[in-house]
């Protein structure tokens, strides 16, 4: 009796990405590429970049580059972050032209705007420059089912 073995599935790759935000403001409809029930990396199919726009009415624009692929660690079943920067903007805070008004305001006690941007955005300290990659994952774990 002859039996034949089925090679074992290479662990699945982990696409390293930079995202860059784009301070530009959305001209219309752009083209959509349904990708639905497919990976990245199958989405991409090659490409090593590509713009994401995150809220069409702010105009959130992503430009999205791939950097590198890295083996996936075992047990690795949803996505998490390994390096990050920065603090994330407030939902509706306009933009990234209100995002940077907002973060101009809010750094600044003297700023004609402090209160009103404090006032709105609630009594808690915003640090543009925070980034917390543990709460990031959490946050990244808590997406999925």
């Amino acid at each position: 009796m002859v039996k034949t073995a089925r090679p074992k599935k290479s662990p699945p790759n982990l696409l390293v990405l930079h995202i860059e935000l784009q301070a530009t403001e959305p001209d219309g409809l752009l083209p959509i590429n349904n990708q639905a029930r497919k990976t990245l990396t199958k989405a991409l199919s090659g490409t090593k970049a590509f713009d994401y726009l995150y809220d069409f009415g702010d105009g959130w624009e992503h430009r999205i580059t791939v950097e590198t692929t890295i083996p996936a660690p075992p047990r690795k079943r949803v996505p998490y972050c390994i390096e990050g920067a920065n603090a994330c903007p407030p939902e509706d805070v306009g933009g990234p032209h209100g995002y940077e008004d907002f973060r101009a305001a809010m750094t600044d006690y003297n700023h004609p705007r402090f209160h009103d941007a404090q006032d709105w955005y609630g009594p808690w300290l915003f640090n543009p420059e925070r980034f917390n990659l543990r709460e990031t994952n959490e946050y990244l774990r808590d997406l999925l089912p």
